[in-house]
């Protein structure tokens, strides 16, 4: 058995520092808690546990444990708080995970095969050592209050509530795993009762909203504590008069849904949700356990997409487990629940945990004017600040005792009616389970993201995601607040459940959608017009194949196309001696005409953008040849280019994987559709320059100079500087600069 702690077992979590007063004692605290919190959760599991996929769609448990300690370092560097890596083949390894954007993605090649992961004896000795550089950065570096998002302190306060998000993302995985994977629960756990003094009894509706109510959204910039840049942001919306219930929905009053026949009624369903339902073979919540070996959802790595959570406890001939008869509906069957840890009798009055499909599902069958709360109605649910304390990390539920089941109070989801409900007369409108709401993700107005963690949110302004709010019984720190805003694609597992809502007004539903894409509006009852807004991430307004052509046009086939080879003799002159060992890095490719053109001039040319459209035009290119736009445009592959030192990438950051570049080209106008060009300034200050590479920014006058003001100020020089005319921009004029180690 592998050593997996650094400090001290637990399961008590603190609650945050305030920023206005906090001390390095306090921030010391806050981070060994956090730590030791993290650590203490994969006690549970086997060592070869390590190794396995919980969900197919996701990486081993040994990418978690070592992930948060790589964010540390990687953060640390971006701010200026350390100046180098403590082991770079770890935080390139464990930087970035997967995000499964549909139930029918292909395993990342990381997660079975022939991958061979480090040791949980080498990460956890890279756990150590970043637990020891963060305590020295902690207590060595100025503390200059209140510690605000531009405070180099930041990056560790971020850091720390990246890996409070995880300790819930890990545990859901765990509850994923097969009990052959789990060694016990550990002995500092405790799960809730099963049940509280008196059943819940009816879900009653609850009356809110009205004339004139209006709903106050976002977190005050000067609030102090930690946030998230989805938190900030002013927005109030109407809410006309809605009931409620009371409770969250239980298990027992889901079990009505699925002995109706839920799971196998497509009418009851999306399009989407239908989709997902024949992809996976659902038959019930996924935590609920039955004796059909229902198929499970676990990879392939070591077995375990083979088990099935659901089997039967009597045996067959032989010892081998028999599979029950079938029966869709299970009638009279008595389900099982697993908690984390362990498999217990299904609770009748804790809440069902399940995605938002299964939700939108059981409100159809409730009747035509049900449907899930919306974020607005959700903020109407809870207890309003005391006067005068809006802006006091106090007003935080977390900070009241027995108020909720948050911040592990509890291992495990509790009765819904444990704890005393809101001054507006709802139990549990923080804390449990999570509650998925009717809303996409998306920025508040005013939205900005910040430079440690430009993609954060912003990816996922993209209306394939859907809020969850409220946070659940292992939600710490920001993530229990009453500002947190999280979301999930619409089938993803996670300690989440729902409640429900009655009400024959439009519903006050913020909707989003990608270009060329349309939401299933009709889902939702009574759904505005008014109710679509504008993602606030305007890269992903340009992910249409209008604005491809248009960018295709431009760089192939307009008055300033000659912009590109003009840069590409400049970015060409830097390139080392040795050409085959050479590497370029082109941010911002666009539809691939200066990767084209760099292509015999280095070793290997790699174009990056944000937008998959754009490297999809890139991509094309090398593989066609040419191609004709729809306005009769013929865009042809420059003459010259060597195709196989040339590949396009869509990626929203620059992780640590991608390496280190002789030079790096920030092509023409990518600083400013970026939604943070800082952000992308600060990785460009990080080390993915060769010790002689260069850096090239090619931009206006106006945006040369606002990154002069970021580069000039930390380790890089400028070398040189010259203009190109005529370029693709609103002066006519690039500027473009030469930075050096």
């Amino acid at each position: 058995m592998s050593t997996l702690t650094t400090g001290t077992p637990t399961f008590h979590s603190t609650t945050p520092p305030d920023l206005n007063t906090c001390t390095r004692s306090e921030i010391q605290a806050y981070f060994d808690n956090t730590f030791d919190v993290d650590e203490t959760l994969f006690t549970g599991i086997t060592d070869e546990a390590f190794y396995m996929c919980p969900d197919r769609l996701r990486l081993p448990l040994v990418f978690y444990y070592a992930h948060t300690a790589t964010v540390y370092t990687n953060k640390m560097l971006a701010a200026g708080l350390i100046s180098e890596r403590v082991n770079r083949d770890f935080e390139a390894l464990f930087e970035t995970g997967v995000d499964e954007m549909s139930w029918d993605d292909t395993e990342n090649f990381r997660m079975g095969g022939v991958f061979q992961w480090p040791s949980l004896k080498e990460v956890h000795a890279y756990r150590a050592t970043v637990r020891d550089i963060v305590s020295t950065v902690i207590a060595s570096v100025p503390i200059v209050l209140p510690i605000t998002a531009t405070n180099p302190l930041w990056a560790i306060f971020l850091s720390l509530e990246h890996e409070r998000i995880h300790i819930e993302t890990s545990s859901v995985l765990i509850r994923q795993l097969p009990l052959k994977c789990i060694k016990g629960q550990p002995s500092v756990w405790v799960n809730a009762p099963p049940a509280a003094a008196a059943p819940s009894g009816e879900n009653a509706l609850v009356k809110l909203g009205g004339q004139g109510v209006k709903a106050a959204l976002g977190k005050p910039t000067d609030f102090p504590s930690f946030g998230w840049d989805n938190e900030y942001g002013e927005c109030h919306v109407p809410v006309p008069d809605f009931e409620v219930s009371q409770y969250l929905c239980t298990n027992a009053e889901y079990l009505e849904f699925v002995r109706a026949g839920g799971y196998q009624n497509a009418e009851l369903w999306t399009k989407e949700g239908w989709r997902w339902i024949e992809y996976r073979e659902v038959k019930h919540p996924v935590f609920w356990v039955c004796t059909q070996q229902c198929k499970n959802g676990c990879g392939d790595k070591g077995g375990l997409s083979s088990l099935s959570h659901c089997v039967s406890a009597e045996p067959a001939e032989g010892g081998a487990p028999k599979k029950a008869k079938a029966d869709p509906c299970y009638a009279d069957f008595t389900f099982k629940l697993r908690t984390i840890y362990e498999v217990v009798d299904l609770p009748a009055d804790w809440p069902v945990e399940i995605n938002y499909h299964e939700a939108k599902a059981f409100c159809r069958w409730k009747g035509d004017a049900y449907r899930l709360p919306t974020e607005a109605e959700m903020a109407l649910m809870r207890s309003a600040p005391a006067a005068g304390a809006e802006k006091s990390v106090e007003s935080e539920l977390i900070y009241t005792a027995d108020a909720a089941n948050l911040n592990l109070k509890y291992g495990s989801p509790s009765p819904v009616n444990l704890f005393p409900p809101s001054s507006a007369g709802v139990f549990d409108s923080q804390g449990n389970v999570w509650q998925w709401m009717e809303d996409h993700f998306n920025g508040l107005p005013g939205f900005e993201s910040h430079f440690l963690y430009d993609d954060f949110s912003s990816p996922c302004f993209d209306g394939r995601h859907t809020m969850i709010l409220g946070g659940s019984f292992i939600s710490t720190g920001d993530s229990a607040s009453r500002f947190a805003r999280f979301a999930f694609r619409r089938h993803f597992i996670q300690h989440a459940g729902f409640r429900y809502v009655v009400s024959k007004n439009d519903t006050p539903v913020r909707l989003t959608a990608m270009p060329g894409e349309e939401p299933e509006v009709g889902a939702i009852p009574r759904c505005p017009e008014s109710a679509m807004y504008e993602t606030t991430n305007p890269q992903l307004a340009l992910e249409s194949c209008g604005a491809a052509e248009d960018k295709a046009a431009e760089e192939f086939a307009s008055p300033t196309s000659s912009f590109y080879p003009a840069l590409a003799k400049v970015v060409s002159s830097l390139a080392p001696a040795d050409v085959s060992k050479s590497r370029a890095l082109v941010v911002g490719s666009g539809a691939g005409h200066l990767p084209c053109l760099l292509s015999p001039s280095f070793g290997e040319v790699i174009g990056q953008d944000y937008c998959g459209v754009f490297t999809k035009a890139g991509a094309r290119l090398l593989e066609e040849g040419e191609y004709t736009l729809p306005n009769g445009t013929v865009v042809k592959i420059p003459e010259g280019t060597v195709a196989e030192r040339l590949q396009f990438v869509q990626l929203t950051w620059l992780p640590v994987e991608i390496g280190l570049f002789d030079v790096v080209v920030v092509n023409m106008s990518f600083l400013k559709r970026a939604l943070n060009a800082n952000a992308w300034l600060a990785r460009f200050i990080g080390d993915i320059l060769t010790p002689n590479g260069s850096l090239v920014i090619a931009d206006t006058e106006e945006q040369v100079e606002a990154a002069a003001s970021v580069l000039g100020s930390r380790s890089l020089k400028l070398t040189s500087k010259t203009t190109i005319t005529p370029a693709p921009c609103d002066t006519g004029a690039a500027v473009v600069t030469v930075w050096r180690q």
